[in-house]
C-alpha cells in the first residue's frame, strides 16, 4: 500500500500499559532515500493534503525527520534559490580562514581535558 517500508503502530494491549509501540513491517533495513509524496493537482489547488497523502507525509516525517512533497514548489523558483546559494557558498569558501566555521578548510583539534586522544 505504501511506496516504501513505513513504521506502523502496534495494536494496543494492556501489557503495554497504554503505550503505542512502533514496529516495522519487516526486518529489512530502512532505505536511506527519503519518502516522496506525489501531491495531486486537487491538493495543490486547495493547498491541503488529502488524508492518504497526509498520513504518508506524517509517517515519513516521523520515521526520517523529513518528507519530500513532489512538485509543490515550481522548479524555476528552486533553480533561482540554488543559483543564489551556490554563489553565496563560493563567496564564503573564498574567505578561507577568515570565513565562518563551516567553510574553514583547516584542521580542527578538540582538546580532551583529561589528556586522552
Amino acid at each position: 500500500m505504501f511506496p516504501r517500508q513505513i513504521l506502523r503502530a502496534a495494536p494496543f494491549t494492556a501489557a503495554r500499559h497504554g503505550s503505542f509501540a512502533m514496529r516495522s513491517q519487516s526486518s529489512r533495513k530502512l532505505s536511506s532515500t527519503p519518502i516522496t509524496v506525489a501531491v495531486t493537482p486537487e491538493e495543490l489547488a486547495s493547498r491541503k493534503l488529502g488524508w492518504h497523502n497526509l498520513e504518508l507525509a506524517t509517517r515519513a516525517l516521523h520515521r526520517d525527520g523529513l518528507v519530500v512533497l513532489q512538485d509543490v514548489i515550481e522548479h524555476s523558483k528552486l533553480d533561482a534559490l540554488n543559483k543564489t546559494m551556490v554563489r553565496d557558498a563560493l563567496k564564503l569558501q573564498a574567505l578561507g580562514d577568515d570565513g565562518p566555521f563551516n567553510y574553514n578548510k583547516g584542521y580542527v583539534w578538540f582538546h580532551n581535558p583529561q589528556g586522552h586522544v
